[in-house]
């Protein structure tokens, strides 16, 4: 089952992208400069 999850505004966009990047989130959509939208694509 796929979740497309909303990350809340944040400072630092690229830093978080990063962080969930790195433990399996894909980037679906960067609204504006600080909301970023993800969704798990790594192991259930």
């Amino acid at each position: 089952m796929e979740k497309v999850i909303p990350i809340l505004p944040c400072i630092d966009i690229e830093k978080q992208l990063n962080f969930y990047n790195s433990i399996g989130f894909e980037t679906v959509h960067i609204y504006s400069k600080n909301y970023l939208v993800i969704k798990y694509t790594g192991p259930v």
